[in-house]
């Protein structure tokens, strides 16, 4: 049960990462996307794809990548969250409790949105 924790801490932090990546990429873009004289460049990012902010259709694609990112975040989140409410439920009842006392088993720490937040390095989850 502490390894499915562990493992979906792991999917969490790589969603975070992913998410974090994303963001600081189309903001790059962003901002690249009009040089000096006001005309409007494309921009290749480290994603791979093009960035053409005065192309609707190339914003409407970033937003959608980031939106798709987040919604993977919050989906791992509370997969995490599910894992967690198992593992305390488990420890907490009899005769589990009694073993969890003697190996001194804690409970662990459920992820919300303050404490994802909180945590800006990818590790401090």
């Amino acid at each position: 049960m502490k390894n499915e924790i562990e493992l979906k801490k792991s999917n969490v932090r790589i969603h975070k990462e992913k998410y974090i990546s994303i963001l600081k990429n189309v903001a790059s873009s962003h901002q690249k996307a009009s040089d000096s004289s006001g005309n409007h460049i494309r921009n290749f990012n480290s994603l791979g794809f093009i960035a053409d902010f005065s192309n609707k259709d190339d914003y409407a694609s970033s937003i959608n990548m980031v939106r798709d990112e987040a919604e993977d975040l919050v989906h791992s989140q509370k997969e995490l969250n599910t894992e967690i409410k198992r593992y305390n439920n488990y420890i907490s009842t009899f005769p589990n409790n009694i073993m969890a006392c003697l190996f001194k088993f804690k409970k662990e720490k459920f992820i919300d949105e303050m404490n994802l937040d909180n945590s800006l390095e990818i590790g401090d989850l």
